[in-house]
């Protein structure tokens, strides 16, 4: 399970959050474009 949130600080910033594989599920195959084990992270954008 993935799962992201974000948050418009104001009109150009948005702080995001989030993980990919949150449950940390492993799999029985191993494909070459896939990867094992969770991992989170943090993304600020901003337009100007």
């Amino acid at each position: 399970m993935d799962i992201e949130l974000g948050y418009d600080v104001n009109h150009s910033l948005r702080i995001t959050a989030g993980g990919s594989n949150i449950f940390d599920e492993s799999i029985d195959e191993i494909a070459a474009a896939n990867c094992e084990g969770g991992s989170w992270y943090l993304r600020a954008n901003y337009s100007f």
